[in-house]
């Protein structure tokens, strides 16, 4: 009981310490991804197709990704520190687009089965 508070505290003290270095324009980077995906969301909402979904979300990486570029330069380290909490979000979906079809491929031969 006691190791399971001591890794809870150590991880809340890592966050502290995170946030504490987290520069304006990390927060504002993150910010403006957060805007994207909750227009995504937005999109699922209004029932628009998985395709335009898809190509939005890939077309707005796109442009956020060349806009960072452009206003931070190439290399900056504000870039590498916003891909590092943007990786978690876009692994996780990536992996999802990859199991997408083992999980349909499922539902069909369920379906037929019953």
């Amino acid at each position: 009981m006691q190791t399971r508070m001591i890794g809870y505290r150590m991880r809340f003290l890592y966050f502290l310490c995170a946030y504490k270095t987290m520069s304006l324009p990390l927060l504002l980077n993150l910010a403006i991804a957060l805007a994207a995906c909750g227009l995504l969301y937005v999109m699922q909402q209004r029932h628009l197709s998985f395709t335009k979904r898809v190509f939005t979300g890939l077309g707005l990486g796109i442009i956020l990704g060349a806009a960072f570029q452009a206003f931070y330069g190439n290399g900056s380290p504000v870039i590498a520190q916003t891909d590092a909490y943007l990786d978690i979000v876009v692994t996780g979906s990536v992996i999802l687009l990859h199991i997408l079809p083992l999980i349909c491929g499922m539902m069909i031969i369920c379906r037929c089965l019953t």
